[in-house]
Protein backbone atom coordinates (compact mmCIF):
# COMPACT_ATOMS: atom_id res chain seq x y z
CA UNK A 1 0.00 0.00 0.00
CA UNK A 2 1.48 3.03 -0.98
CA UNK A 3 2.77 5.75 1.82
CA UNK A 4 0.34 9.11 2.49
CA UNK A 5 2.34 11.96 2.73
CA UNK A 6 0.98 14.21 5.92
CA UNK A 7 -0.55 16.95 5.60
CA UNK A 8 -2.35 19.88 7.12
CA UNK A 9 -5.70 20.59 5.40
CA UNK A 10 -4.98 23.79 2.99
CA UNK A 11 -8.29 25.96 4.02
CA UNK A 12 -6.73 25.51 7.89
CA UNK A 13 -5.58 28.96 8.02
CA UNK A 14 -7.95 30.86 5.78
CA UNK A 15 -9.62 34.49 7.59
CA UNK A 16 -12.98 34.12 7.79
CA UNK A 17 -15.11 37.22 7.63
CA UNK A 18 -14.88 39.71 11.07
CA UNK A 19 -19.05 39.40 11.21
CA UNK A 20 -19.09 36.30 11.32
CA UNK A 21 -20.73 34.51 14.09
CA UNK A 22 -20.39 30.84 14.87
CA UNK A 23 -22.85 28.10 16.78
CA UNK A 24 -20.48 27.30 19.06
CA UNK A 25 -20.96 24.15 20.65
CA UNK A 26 -19.20 21.95 22.96
CA UNK A 27 -16.72 18.83 22.27
CA UNK A 28 -18.81 15.86 21.54
CA UNK A 29 -17.18 12.54 22.77
CA UNK A 30 -17.91 9.43 19.95
CA UNK A 31 -16.61 6.51 21.86
CA UNK A 32 -15.74 3.67 19.15
CA UNK A 33 -15.79 1.26 21.97
CA UNK A 34 -19.15 0.61 22.54
CA UNK A 35 -21.64 -0.82 19.88
CA UNK A 36 -24.02 1.66 17.66
CA UNK A 37 -27.11 1.01 16.13
CA UNK A 38 -27.49 -1.28 12.75
CA UNK A 39 -29.38 0.62 10.39
CA UNK A 40 -30.55 0.18 6.97
CA UNK A 41 -30.17 2.68 4.01
CA UNK A 42 -33.79 3.09 3.13
CA UNK A 43 -32.92 6.59 1.05
CA UNK A 44 -30.84 4.16 -1.48
CA UNK A 45 -33.65 1.44 -1.88
CA UNK A 46 -35.38 3.78 -4.53
CA UNK A 47 -34.89 6.28 -6.72
CA UNK A 48 -37.38 8.10 -9.98
CA UNK A 49 -37.06 9.19 -13.31
CA UNK A 50 -39.99 10.92 -15.12
CA UNK A 51 -41.33 8.63 -18.29
CA UNK A 52 -40.71 5.31 -19.55
CA UNK A 53 -39.94 5.90 -22.70
CA UNK A 54 -37.75 8.38 -21.83
CA UNK A 55 -35.20 5.32 -20.48
CA UNK A 56 -34.73 4.24 -23.80
CA UNK A 57 -32.63 7.36 -24.74
CA UNK A 58 -28.41 6.66 -24.97
CA UNK A 59 -28.09 10.09 -22.86
CA UNK A 60 -30.41 8.79 -20.35
CA UNK A 61 -28.64 5.52 -19.71
CA UNK A 62 -25.30 7.22 -19.28
CA UNK A 63 -26.51 9.09 -16.40
CA UNK A 64 -28.40 6.08 -14.83
CA UNK A 65 -25.26 4.16 -15.36
CA UNK A 66 -23.19 7.02 -13.85
CA UNK A 67 -25.83 6.95 -10.90
CA UNK A 68 -25.34 3.41 -9.98
CA UNK A 69 -21.84 2.99 -10.35
CA UNK A 70 -21.12 6.07 -8.01
CA UNK A 71 -24.10 5.87 -5.57
CA UNK A 72 -26.34 2.42 -6.70
CA UNK A 73 -30.06 2.56 -5.91
CA UNK A 74 -32.07 -0.37 -4.92
CA UNK A 75 -35.15 0.34 -7.35
CA UNK A 76 -36.26 2.70 -10.15
CA UNK A 77 -39.94 4.32 -10.10
CA UNK A 78 -41.33 5.98 -13.08
CA UNK A 79 -44.96 7.09 -14.74
CA UNK A 80 -46.19 5.36 -18.10
CA UNK A 81 -45.09 1.73 -18.80
CA UNK A 82 -48.55 1.90 -20.17
CA UNK A 83 -47.96 4.75 -22.26
CA UNK A 84 -48.50 4.83 -26.12
CA UNK A 85 -44.70 5.70 -26.32
CA UNK A 86 -44.42 2.03 -25.12
CA UNK A 87 -46.15 0.86 -28.26
CA UNK A 88 -47.44 -2.70 -25.82
CA UNK A 89 -51.11 -2.50 -27.17
CA UNK A 90 -52.20 -3.07 -30.31
CA UNK A 91 -55.78 -4.21 -31.58
CA UNK A 92 -55.81 -6.27 -34.40
CA UNK A 93 -58.62 -5.92 -37.24
CA UNK A 94 -61.43 -8.03 -35.57
CA UNK A 95 -60.72 -6.18 -32.27
CA UNK A 96 -58.24 -8.65 -30.46
CA UNK A 97 -55.62 -7.10 -28.51
CA UNK A 98 -51.89 -8.05 -29.57
CA UNK A 99 -49.24 -7.26 -27.32
CA UNK A 100 -45.49 -5.87 -28.16
CA UNK A 101 -43.15 -6.10 -25.55
CA UNK A 102 -40.29 -5.19 -27.44
CA UNK A 103 -39.32 -1.28 -25.57
CA UNK A 104 -40.57 -2.91 -22.05
CA UNK A 105 -38.02 -5.97 -22.80
CA UNK A 106 -35.74 -3.51 -23.85
CA UNK A 107 -36.21 -0.93 -20.71
CA UNK A 108 -36.31 -3.65 -18.22
CA UNK A 109 -33.05 -5.27 -19.61
CA UNK A 110 -30.41 -2.13 -19.23
CA UNK A 111 -32.21 -2.23 -15.30
CA UNK A 112 -30.79 -5.49 -14.61
CA UNK A 113 -27.75 -4.53 -16.75
CA UNK A 114 -27.24 -1.55 -14.30
CA UNK A 115 -27.74 -3.50 -11.45
CA UNK A 116 -31.66 -1.99 -10.61
CA UNK A 117 -34.85 -3.54 -10.19
CA UNK A 118 -38.52 -1.86 -11.47
CA UNK A 119 -40.95 -0.54 -9.00
CA UNK A 120 -43.50 -0.47 -11.30
CA UNK A 121 -46.15 2.10 -11.36
CA UNK A 122 -49.28 0.95 -13.67
CA UNK A 123 -50.05 3.90 -15.36
CA UNK A 124 -51.66 5.70 -17.35
CA UNK A 125 -54.08 4.47 -19.72
CA UNK A 126 -53.21 3.59 -22.98
CA UNK A 127 -55.44 4.81 -25.91
CA UNK A 128 -56.92 1.33 -27.17
CA UNK A 129 -58.22 0.84 -23.33
CA UNK A 130 -58.93 4.47 -22.44
CA UNK A 131 -62.74 5.60 -21.25
CA UNK A 132 -62.50 9.70 -21.98
CA UNK A 133 -60.20 11.30 -24.01
CA UNK A 134 -58.62 13.19 -20.75
CA UNK A 135 -54.83 13.73 -20.39
CA UNK A 136 -52.33 14.66 -18.93
CA UNK A 137 -48.20 16.14 -19.48
CA UNK A 138 -46.61 17.31 -22.29
CA UNK A 139 -46.96 13.57 -23.42
CA UNK A 140 -50.53 13.87 -23.12
CA UNK A 141 -51.16 10.92 -20.54
CA UNK A 142 -54.66 9.32 -20.48
CA UNK A 143 -55.99 9.82 -17.04
CA UNK A 144 -58.76 7.85 -17.25
CA UNK A 145 -59.95 4.30 -16.11
CA UNK A 146 -60.52 1.76 -18.62
CA UNK A 147 -63.45 1.52 -20.64
CA UNK A 148 -63.23 -2.55 -19.88
CA UNK A 149 -62.01 -3.62 -16.86
CA UNK A 150 -61.43 -7.20 -18.01
CA UNK A 151 -59.56 -5.63 -21.15
CA UNK A 152 -57.32 -3.73 -17.99
CA UNK A 153 -56.95 -6.36 -16.14
CA UNK A 154 -55.55 -8.73 -18.81
CA UNK A 155 -52.81 -6.11 -20.08
CA UNK A 156 -51.68 -6.16 -16.43
CA UNK A 157 -51.89 -10.01 -16.10
CA UNK A 158 -49.69 -10.47 -19.38
CA UNK A 159 -47.42 -7.96 -18.45
CA UNK A 160 -46.46 -9.82 -15.40
CA UNK A 161 -46.43 -12.64 -16.86
CA UNK A 162 -44.18 -12.29 -19.86
CA UNK A 163 -42.28 -10.39 -17.33
CA UNK A 164 -42.01 -14.21 -15.15
CA UNK A 165 -41.50 -16.06 -18.79
CA UNK A 166 -38.45 -13.35 -19.19
CA UNK A 167 -36.56 -12.71 -15.52
CA UNK A 168 -38.24 -15.54 -13.35
CA UNK A 169 -40.48 -16.17 -11.25
CA UNK A 170 -38.33 -15.42 -8.41
CA UNK A 171 -36.81 -12.43 -9.69
CA UNK A 172 -40.63 -10.49 -10.50
CA UNK A 173 -41.62 -11.35 -6.77
CA UNK A 174 -38.71 -9.39 -5.65
CA UNK A 175 -40.29 -6.52 -7.43
CA UNK A 176 -43.35 -3.90 -6.47
CA UNK A 177 -46.21 -2.80 -8.29
CA UNK A 178 -48.09 0.29 -7.74
CA UNK A 179 -51.43 1.09 -8.81
CA UNK A 180 -51.95 4.20 -10.68
CA UNK A 181 -50.48 8.02 -9.62
CA UNK A 182 -52.38 10.51 -7.44
CA UNK A 183 -55.90 9.06 -7.85
CA UNK A 184 -56.87 11.61 -5.16
CA UNK A 185 -56.08 14.28 -7.59
CA UNK A 186 -59.66 13.63 -9.25
CA UNK A 187 -59.29 14.99 -13.51
CA UNK A 188 -56.08 15.98 -12.67
CA UNK A 189 -54.64 12.54 -12.50
CA UNK A 190 -57.46 10.05 -12.12
CA UNK A 191 -60.51 10.82 -14.13
CA UNK A 192 -62.47 8.57 -12.16
CA UNK A 193 -64.29 8.78 -8.72
CA UNK A 194 -62.59 8.08 -5.38
CA UNK A 195 -65.28 4.75 -5.39
CA UNK A 196 -64.05 3.63 -9.14
CA UNK A 197 -60.43 3.73 -7.73
CA UNK A 198 -61.03 1.81 -4.87
CA UNK A 199 -62.74 -1.20 -7.04
CA UNK A 200 -60.07 -0.53 -9.79
CA UNK A 201 -57.33 -0.97 -7.26
CA UNK A 202 -59.07 -3.72 -6.08
CA UNK A 203 -58.94 -6.00 -9.33
CA UNK A 204 -55.52 -4.95 -10.71
CA UNK A 205 -54.06 -6.24 -7.34
CA UNK A 206 -55.70 -9.38 -7.71
CA UNK A 207 -54.91 -9.47 -11.29
CA UNK A 208 -51.17 -9.66 -10.14
CA UNK A 209 -51.84 -11.80 -7.43
CA UNK A 210 -53.49 -14.51 -9.90
CA UNK A 211 -49.92 -15.04 -11.01
CA UNK A 212 -48.31 -15.47 -7.70
CA UNK A 213 -49.26 -14.57 -4.07
CA UNK A 214 -45.81 -13.33 -3.34
CA UNK A 215 -45.87 -10.56 -6.23
CA UNK A 216 -45.83 -7.09 -4.13
CA UNK A 217 -48.54 -4.75 -4.52
CA UNK A 218 -49.76 -1.84 -3.25
CA UNK A 219 -51.04 1.98 -3.43
CA UNK A 220 -52.50 4.24 -4.00
CA UNK A 221 -49.23 6.56 -4.64
CA UNK A 222 -51.40 9.26 -3.24
CA UNK A 223 -49.94 13.19 -2.46
CA UNK A 224 -49.07 14.83 0.90
CA UNK A 225 -52.56 16.31 1.20
CA UNK A 226 -53.85 12.72 1.69
CA UNK A 227 -51.82 12.78 4.95
CA UNK A 228 -52.89 15.92 6.34
CA UNK A 229 -56.20 15.89 5.17
CA UNK A 230 -56.65 12.16 5.91
CA UNK A 231 -60.14 10.93 4.88
CA UNK A 232 -59.13 10.20 1.22
CA UNK A 233 -56.28 7.65 2.69
CA UNK A 234 -58.18 6.13 5.70
CA UNK A 235 -61.05 5.80 3.45
CA UNK A 236 -59.17 3.53 1.25
CA UNK A 237 -57.18 1.63 3.78
CA UNK A 238 -60.91 0.83 5.62
CA UNK A 239 -62.00 -0.49 2.29
CA UNK A 240 -58.81 -2.91 1.53
CA UNK A 241 -59.11 -3.88 5.34
CA UNK A 242 -63.10 -4.44 5.26
CA UNK A 243 -62.66 -6.05 1.41
CA UNK A 244 -60.07 -8.34 2.06
CA UNK A 245 -57.78 -6.62 -0.83
CA UNK A 246 -54.01 -7.25 -0.85
CA UNK A 247 -52.30 -4.45 0.39
CA UNK A 248 -48.47 -4.94 0.61
CA UNK A 249 -47.24 -1.48 0.70
CA UNK A 250 -48.85 2.05 1.19
CA UNK A 251 -47.40 4.53 -0.91
CA UNK A 252 -47.46 8.46 -0.50
CA UNK A 253 -46.18 11.51 -2.24
CA UNK A 254 -44.30 14.16 -0.07
CA UNK A 255 -43.43 17.84 -1.36
CA UNK A 256 -42.58 21.00 1.12
CA UNK A 257 -45.81 23.07 -0.68
CA UNK A 258 -49.16 23.49 -0.76
CA UNK A 259 -51.31 26.05 -3.36
CA UNK A 260 -52.05 29.01 -1.14
CA UNK A 261 -55.43 29.25 -0.34
CA UNK A 262 -56.16 32.74 -2.29
CA UNK A 263 -55.19 30.10 -4.92
CA UNK A 264 -57.75 27.11 -4.59
CA UNK A 265 -60.92 29.23 -7.08
CA UNK A 266 -58.05 28.83 -9.89
CA UNK A 267 -57.69 25.51 -9.30
CA UNK A 268 -61.16 24.75 -9.13
CA UNK A 269 -61.15 26.45 -12.72
CA UNK A 270 -58.50 24.74 -13.84
CA UNK A 271 -59.98 21.40 -13.03
CA UNK A 272 -63.22 22.69 -15.36
CA UNK A 273 -61.29 23.41 -17.81
CA UNK A 274 -59.59 20.17 -18.08
CA UNK A 275 -62.74 18.84 -17.87
CA UNK A 276 -64.11 20.67 -21.12
CA UNK A 277 -61.04 19.95 -23.13
CA UNK A 278 -58.67 22.28 -22.54
CA UNK A 279 -55.22 21.79 -24.27
CA UNK A 280 -52.51 19.78 -22.34
CA UNK A 281 -50.18 22.60 -23.03
CA UNK A 282 -52.38 25.78 -21.85
CA UNK A 283 -53.58 23.94 -19.11
CA UNK A 284 -49.52 23.18 -17.87
CA UNK A 285 -48.49 26.88 -18.42
CA UNK A 286 -51.97 27.95 -16.18
CA UNK A 287 -51.07 24.85 -13.79
CA UNK A 288 -47.63 26.15 -13.25
CA UNK A 289 -49.00 29.95 -12.67
CA UNK A 290 -50.65 28.72 -8.99
CA UNK A 291 -49.54 30.29 -6.20
CA UNK A 292 -47.59 27.72 -3.81
CA UNK A 293 -46.65 28.30 -0.38
CA UNK A 294 -44.26 26.16 1.71
CA UNK A 295 -44.56 24.28 4.69
CA UNK A 296 -42.77 24.05 8.07
CA UNK A 297 -38.89 23.19 7.88
CA UNK A 298 -39.80 19.31 9.16
CA UNK A 299 -42.39 18.93 6.96
CA UNK A 300 -41.11 15.57 5.45
CA UNK A 301 -40.38 14.23 9.11
CA UNK A 302 -44.09 15.34 10.26
CA UNK A 303 -45.65 13.82 7.26
CA UNK A 304 -44.00 10.30 7.96
CA UNK A 305 -45.07 11.02 11.99
CA UNK A 306 -48.77 11.76 10.21
CA UNK A 307 -48.57 8.39 7.93
CA UNK A 308 -47.47 6.14 10.41
CA UNK A 309 -50.23 7.15 12.67
CA UNK A 310 -52.73 6.67 10.08
CA UNK A 311 -51.75 3.00 9.42
CA UNK A 312 -51.14 2.14 12.59
CA UNK A 313 -54.89 2.91 13.12
CA UNK A 314 -56.36 2.04 9.63
CA UNK A 315 -54.48 -0.55 7.79
CA UNK A 316 -55.47 -3.78 7.80
CA UNK A 317 -52.02 -5.35 9.10
CA UNK A 318 -48.76 -3.73 8.72
CA UNK A 319 -47.92 -2.71 5.28
CA UNK A 320 -44.34 -1.13 4.11
CA UNK A 321 -44.10 2.44 3.35
CA UNK A 322 -42.72 4.01 0.29
CA UNK A 323 -42.63 7.47 -0.16
CA UNK A 324 -42.54 7.15 -4.28
CA UNK A 325 -42.08 10.57 -4.91
CA UNK A 326 -40.03 13.46 -2.86
CA UNK A 327 -38.31 16.67 -3.27
CA UNK A 328 -37.49 19.77 -2.09
CA UNK A 329 -40.49 21.15 -4.22
CA UNK A 330 -43.33 20.02 -6.61
CA UNK A 331 -42.50 22.75 -8.92
CA UNK A 332 -40.40 21.17 -11.91
CA UNK A 333 -38.94 24.96 -12.97
CA UNK A 334 -38.50 26.07 -9.23
CA UNK A 335 -34.92 27.52 -9.25
CA UNK A 336 -33.80 26.02 -5.88
CA UNK A 337 -33.26 23.12 -7.33
CA UNK A 338 -29.76 23.48 -8.82
CA UNK A 339 -28.64 25.44 -5.42
CA UNK A 340 -26.74 24.01 -2.40
CA UNK A 341 -29.81 24.23 -0.16
CA UNK A 342 -31.14 20.84 -1.89
CA UNK A 343 -27.98 19.19 -0.70
CA UNK A 344 -28.51 20.13 2.83
CA UNK A 345 -32.58 19.52 2.56
CA UNK A 346 -31.79 15.87 1.57
CA UNK A 347 -28.92 15.16 4.30
CA UNK A 348 -30.96 16.79 7.00
CA UNK A 349 -34.37 15.37 5.81
CA UNK A 350 -32.68 11.70 5.61
CA UNK A 351 -31.05 12.21 8.77
CA UNK A 352 -34.23 12.90 10.72
CA UNK A 353 -36.46 10.89 9.42
CA UNK A 354 -34.74 7.38 9.70
CA UNK A 355 -36.89 4.71 11.02
CA UNK A 356 -39.86 6.19 9.74
CA UNK A 357 -40.40 4.78 5.92
CA UNK A 358 -39.06 1.76 4.14
CA UNK A 359 -38.02 4.05 1.28
CA UNK A 360 -38.25 7.77 0.20
CA UNK A 361 -37.71 8.05 -3.45
CA UNK A 362 -35.97 11.23 -4.79
CA UNK A 363 -37.94 12.78 -7.36
CA UNK A 364 -36.16 12.59 -10.42
CA UNK A 365 -32.75 11.39 -10.89
CA UNK A 366 -32.10 13.38 -14.05
CA UNK A 367 -33.16 16.42 -16.10
CA UNK A 368 -34.28 14.56 -19.09
CA UNK A 369 -37.63 14.37 -18.59
CA UNK A 370 -40.63 15.72 -20.36
CA UNK A 371 -44.00 16.18 -18.46
CA UNK A 372 -43.40 19.76 -19.47
CA UNK A 373 -41.18 20.73 -22.70
CA UNK A 374 -37.70 20.31 -21.97
CA UNK A 375 -35.92 23.30 -20.15
CA UNK A 376 -34.40 25.69 -22.08
CA UNK A 377 -31.66 26.96 -19.72
CA UNK A 378 -29.00 24.76 -18.72
CA UNK A 379 -30.34 25.22 -14.74
CA UNK A 380 -33.69 25.75 -15.70
CA UNK A 381 -34.95 24.46 -12.05
CA UNK A 382 -35.45 20.97 -13.10
CA UNK A 383 -36.11 18.52 -10.49
CA UNK A 384 -33.07 15.90 -11.19
CA UNK A 385 -29.84 15.42 -9.20
CA UNK A 386 -27.69 15.89 -12.88
CA UNK A 387 -28.57 18.16 -15.84
CA UNK A 388 -29.87 17.33 -18.98
CA UNK A 389 -25.77 17.83 -20.06
CA UNK A 390 -24.69 15.49 -17.68
CA UNK A 391 -23.57 17.95 -14.89
CA UNK A 392 -23.77 16.65 -11.20
CA UNK A 393 -25.86 19.38 -8.94
CA UNK A 394 -24.96 19.71 -5.17
CA UNK A 395 -27.75 17.50 -4.63
CA UNK A 396 -26.24 14.21 -6.42
CA UNK A 397 -23.67 15.05 -3.88
CA UNK A 398 -25.90 14.41 -1.17
CA UNK A 399 -26.55 10.88 -1.99
CA UNK A 400 -23.11 10.30 -3.33
CA UNK A 401 -21.71 11.25 0.59
CA UNK A 402 -24.62 9.48 2.08
CA UNK A 403 -23.65 6.50 0.06
CA UNK A 404 -20.26 6.20 1.80
CA UNK A 405 -21.69 6.30 5.22
CA UNK A 406 -21.35 2.66 7.32
CA UNK A 407 -24.18 0.75 8.33
CA UNK A 408 -23.03 1.00 12.38
CA UNK A 409 -24.70 4.32 13.65
CA UNK A 410 -22.72 5.75 16.32
CA UNK A 411 -23.85 9.04 17.06
CA UNK A 412 -26.58 10.98 15.45
CA UNK A 413 -27.76 14.58 15.78
CA UNK A 414 -29.87 16.90 13.79
CA UNK A 415 -27.28 17.76 10.98
CA UNK A 416 -24.78 15.46 11.51
CA UNK A 417 -24.07 11.40 12.12
CA UNK A 418 -21.18 9.85 12.89
CA UNK A 419 -20.83 5.87 11.43
CA UNK A 420 -18.64 3.15 11.38
CA UNK A 421 -17.55 0.22 8.97
CA UNK A 422 -15.45 -2.07 10.45
CA UNK A 423 -12.93 -0.07 11.81
CA UNK A 424 -13.06 2.73 9.10
CA UNK A 425 -15.22 6.01 10.59
CA UNK A 426 -17.40 8.23 8.82
CA UNK A 427 -17.91 11.67 9.29
CA UNK A 428 -20.93 13.69 7.51
CA UNK A 429 -22.99 16.92 8.55
CA UNK A 430 -24.98 19.94 7.06
CA UNK A 431 -25.80 23.57 7.88
CA UNK A 432 -29.10 24.08 6.70
CA UNK A 433 -31.37 27.17 6.64
CA UNK A 434 -34.77 27.10 5.37
CA UNK A 435 -36.70 29.79 3.15
CA UNK A 436 -37.72 33.70 4.62
CA UNK A 437 -41.11 34.86 5.40
CA UNK A 438 -41.60 36.36 2.65
CA UNK A 439 -40.73 33.18 0.49
CA UNK A 440 -42.74 30.82 2.77
CA UNK A 441 -45.74 33.27 2.36
CA UNK A 442 -45.46 32.42 -1.30
CA UNK A 443 -43.37 35.67 -2.60
CA UNK A 444 -41.15 34.31 -5.27
CA UNK A 445 -39.94 37.59 -6.46
CA UNK A 446 -36.42 37.66 -5.12
CA UNK A 447 -35.58 34.50 -6.83
CA UNK A 448 -34.01 34.87 -10.01
CA UNK A 449 -31.85 33.01 -12.62
CA UNK A 450 -28.80 33.94 -11.39
CA UNK A 451 -29.94 34.87 -7.79
CA UNK A 452 -31.13 32.11 -6.09
CA UNK A 453 -29.62 32.56 -2.43
CA UNK A 454 -31.88 35.80 -1.48
CA UNK A 455 -34.51 33.55 0.11
CA UNK A 456 -33.12 31.96 2.25
CA UNK A 457 -32.82 32.75 6.35
CA UNK A 458 -29.95 34.50 7.51
CA UNK A 459 -27.50 32.03 9.76
CA UNK A 460 -23.89 31.59 10.69
CA UNK A 461 -21.35 29.46 9.94
CA UNK A 462 -21.85 26.40 11.75
CA UNK A 463 -19.62 24.82 14.34
CA UNK A 464 -19.55 20.95 15.06
CA UNK A 465 -16.32 19.81 17.61
CA UNK A 466 -16.01 15.81 17.96
CA UNK A 467 -13.86 14.11 19.64
CA UNK A 468 -13.38 10.12 18.18
CA UNK A 469 -12.22 8.30 21.13
CA UNK A 470 -10.70 4.42 21.18
CA UNK A 471 -9.09 4.93 17.66
CA UNK A 472 -5.34 3.74 17.94
CA UNK A 473 -2.89 3.34 14.68
CA UNK A 474 -1.98 4.42 11.30
CA UNK A 475 -5.19 6.26 9.78
CA UNK A 476 -6.13 8.01 6.34
CA UNK A 477 -8.45 11.02 6.09
CA UNK A 478 -9.92 12.26 3.99
CA UNK A 479 -12.28 15.49 4.00
CA UNK A 480 -14.60 16.53 1.48
CA UNK A 481 -16.71 19.46 1.39
CA UNK A 482 -19.24 21.11 -0.76
CA UNK A 483 -21.22 24.52 -0.20
CA UNK A 484 -21.14 27.47 -3.24
CA UNK A 485 -17.55 27.82 -3.32
CA UNK A 486 -16.54 24.34 -3.39
CA UNK A 487 -17.92 21.56 -6.15
CA UNK A 488 -21.60 23.77 -6.62
CA UNK A 489 -22.05 23.26 -10.32
CA UNK A 490 -24.58 26.12 -10.36
CA UNK A 491 -22.50 28.75 -8.35
CA UNK A 492 -19.71 27.97 -10.79
CA UNK A 493 -22.00 28.55 -13.84
CA UNK A 494 -22.87 31.83 -12.49
CA UNK A 495 -19.47 33.12 -11.74
CA UNK A 496 -18.05 32.24 -15.06
CA UNK A 497 -21.16 34.19 -16.60
CA UNK A 498 -23.91 32.05 -16.51
CA UNK A 499 -23.42 31.11 -20.57
CA UNK A 500 -26.73 29.09 -21.54
CA UNK A 501 -25.08 28.05 -24.88
CA UNK A 502 -22.33 25.99 -23.83
CA UNK A 503 -20.12 24.20 -25.96
CA UNK A 504 -18.16 20.92 -24.97
CA UNK A 505 -15.02 22.52 -23.69
CA UNK A 506 -16.84 24.67 -21.16
CA UNK A 507 -19.38 21.61 -19.96
CA UNK A 508 -15.94 19.44 -19.35
CA UNK A 509 -14.74 22.50 -17.38
CA UNK A 510 -18.03 22.56 -15.13
CA UNK A 511 -17.50 18.91 -15.32
CA UNK A 512 -14.18 18.98 -13.25
CA UNK A 513 -15.93 21.93 -11.03
CA UNK A 514 -18.36 19.78 -10.13
CA UNK A 515 -17.55 17.71 -7.40
CA UNK A 516 -16.54 18.49 -3.69
CA UNK A 517 -13.70 19.65 -2.66
CA UNK A 518 -11.39 16.61 -1.25
CA UNK A 519 -8.32 16.56 1.32
CA UNK A 520 -6.16 13.66 1.80
CA UNK A 521 -3.98 13.52 4.91
CA UNK A 522 -2.08 10.56 7.28
CA UNK A 523 -1.95 10.26 11.03
CA UNK A 524 -0.64 8.38 13.66
CA UNK A 525 -3.56 8.31 15.97
CA UNK A 526 -3.08 7.07 19.82
CA UNK A 527 -6.39 6.82 21.49
CA UNK A 528 -8.55 9.68 20.17
CA UNK A 529 -9.18 12.05 17.25
CA UNK A 530 -10.68 15.72 17.02
CA UNK A 531 -12.22 17.04 14.53
CA UNK A 532 -13.72 20.84 14.43
CA UNK A 533 -15.84 21.19 11.50
CA UNK A 534 -16.97 25.27 10.62
CA UNK A 535 -19.77 24.29 7.98
CA UNK A 536 -21.46 27.47 5.88
CA UNK A 537 -24.85 28.02 5.27
CA UNK A 538 -26.19 25.34 2.47
CA UNK A 539 -22.82 23.77 3.20
CA UNK A 540 -21.92 19.76 3.73
CA UNK A 541 -18.98 18.60 4.80
CA UNK A 542 -17.75 14.85 4.99
CA UNK A 543 -15.17 13.25 7.10
CA UNK A 544 -13.75 9.48 6.09
CA UNK A 545 -11.39 7.72 8.92
CA UNK A 546 -9.98 4.50 6.95
CA UNK A 547 -7.25 2.09 9.22
CA UNK A 548 -4.11 1.83 6.94
CA UNK A 549 -1.91 -1.72 7.77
Amino acid sequence: MGECRKTEWPWRGIPFRRNLRYLRKPWKTVDTGGKGVNWEPYWKKLITFSWASEGLRKNWQNQLREVQSEIGFEYIRFHGIFSDEMMVCNLGREGNMNYNWSYVDELFDFFRETGIKPFLELSFMPSELKRTNKTMFWQKANISPPRDMGAWTGLVTELTRHCVNRYGLGEVETWYYEIWNEPDYENVFWAGSKEEYFAFYRQTALAIKSISERIRVGGPSVTHQSVTDPSWLTDFLLYCKNNAVPLDFVSLHIYPETIAPTEHAKVQDLWTQLKQGESPEKLMKNWLSVKRIYLDRNNTYDALVSADAILKEFAPHDPQLHITEWNASAYGRNLIHDTCYVAAFIIRSILQCIGKADSIGYWTFTDIMEETKAGISAFHGGFGLISRDGLKKPAYYAYWFLSRLGREILVRGEEFIVTRAREDIQILACNFAYFDSLFLSGDTSALTATDRYSIYESGPDKEIRLCIAGLAGKYKITRYRLDRQHGSVFDEWVRMGAPEEMTQQVLQYLKGKARPEMAVKCVDLNGEYREKLIIPVHGVQMIMLERQM
